[in-house]
């Protein structure tokens, strides 16, 4: 997707309760990726509730992008 639902303004699909049925519906070995913004206590936010659920989290950059 060309830049990401906005965390803040959509809580409702970076909630703990919709990451539990994504858990649940993930494959074995399966992944999601997660478009979490700039904002560190949403990507914080976010990165907590998917550890909690036993996601294994870790950030990447997109091809192509440098960090400032």
């Amino acid at each position: 997707h060309d830049g990401g639902p906005n965390p803040r303004r959509n809580k409702r699909i970076f909630s703990k309760q919709f990451f539990k049925i994504l858990h649940r519906l993930l494959k074995d070995n399966g992944t999601i990726s997660v478009f979490a913004g700039r904002n560190p206590n949403e990507v914080s936010r976010i990165y907590r509730i998917l550890s909690e659920l036993g996601f294994r989290v870790y950030t990447t950059s997109f091809p192509g992008h440098q960090s400032a």
